[in-house]
């Protein structure tokens, strides 16, 4: 879709609003979730078979297990086909790709904790499927350190346009410093190169929830930060698929002091798609809801619910070139559909 008119779509939903087919209230986005499993933090891929899996976190007696959840009908129902780690410390933010060769990785933020649950150890671990999610085994781990004070959260996988694999995580620097680092790999996951920071380099602010979508001949990537005071949405883009990043920019800030957190990104018939939570319609530091914006850098239409209160750590894939699939935590990992129009 060409920018000029992008921009008049986009001009078109600031003025209306929701469109019809987007619940505007909790009580209609209720009746239109559907449910993926137990637990939280949900994230998707499409297979090459055109089935859906999901990746999301269980909580199984004291354990924490990250498990696959498959759709075969775009995201209407779902049932669980594997077991990915399992494990008594901080087992969490799973993220899933499908390798062009087929293989199906896995990353993970896999940490240890002593018995008064301090951290003791932080890692970024990979697992791969060569069976569609069944079964899973170690493939590596690419980032891990033992100073209980730099946490490594939140990886994200995608496959660049020269078929290497990049992956994308945050790195805590201390308690009011978190980059945003990427690593790239060459053979599907087993070697990692040397980081580099994308985002946060030189400044004091908490940069995380990384997401990443291409759009116009660019990798947008978005993130939440706490640069000019409570949590807010921001973006940079790269003009060569990851190499270099810079442009840095606001695509959203809550209402007075409360909070926009926690983005993810999807590129959609030519629009990119953007969920996070926020408090903003409730009481501050309470239950948040999810929101989605439509445009691109620069330009992005008024805020849409998508996920009624109570609900976090959502994320989103396309389904086609005007569906999205928004997954999220909401007494369990729910998913609903939004058509962008």
């Amino acid at each position: 879709m060409a920018i000029s008119h992008l921009k008049h779509k986009i001009h078109e939903m600031a003025h209306k609003g929701p469109r019809p087919n987007t619940a505007a209230d909790n009580s209609e986005l209720e009746r239109q979730l559907n449910i993926i499993g137990e637990g939280t933090y949900p994230r998707a891929t499409r297979l090459h078979d055109g089935s859906i899996l999901v990746v999301h976190t269980t909580f199984q007696g004291g354990a924490n297990v990250i498990v696959a959840t498959r759709s075969l009908n775009n995201g209407v129902a779902w049932s669980q086909v594997g077991e990915i780690a399992r494990g008594f410390g901080d087992i969490d933010n799973p993220f899933v790709v499908q390798l062009p060769s087929g293989k199906i990785l896995c990353a993970f933020r896999n940490h240890s904790k002593d018995k008064n649950g301090h951290y003791t150890r932080f890692r970024i671990t990979i697992c791969s499927s060569a069976d569609n999610g069944v079964t899973w085994q170690f493939l590596s781990t690419p980032d891990e350190n033992g100073n209980p004070k730099t946490g490594l959260w939140e990886p994200f996988l995608r496959v660049a346009r020269d078929a290497s694999l990049q992956l994308y995580y945050s790195r805590e620097l201390a308690g009011n410093d978190q980059d945003s680092i990427q690593r790239i790999s060459y053979d599907e996951g087993v070697s990692w190169s040397s980081e580099r920071t994308i985002s946060g380099a030189g400044l004091a602010t908490r940069d995380g929830m990384l997401g990443f979508a291409p759009f116009d001949d660019k990798l947008i990537a978005v993130f939440e930060t706490d640069e000019h005071g409570p949590m807010a949405i921001k973006s940079v883009e790269s003009p060569n698929d990851g190499l270099t990043w810079g442009n840095r920019q606001l695509i959203y800030a809550a209402n007075g002091s409360s909070v926009a957190a926690a983005p993810q990104i999807t590129n959609c018939g030519g629009k990119l798609v953007v969920t996070f939570q926020t408090d903003e319609d409730g009481t501050e530091g309470g239950p948040t809801a999810v929101k989605m914006l439509v445009g691109f850098p620069g330009a992005w239409s008024d805020n849409i619910l998508v996920g009624p209160m109570k609900s976090c750590w959502a994320g989103i894939m396309s389904l086609d070139e005007a569906n999205v699939l928004v997954m999220f935590d909401h007494g369990g990992c729910r998913s609903f559909r939004a058509t962008i129009n």
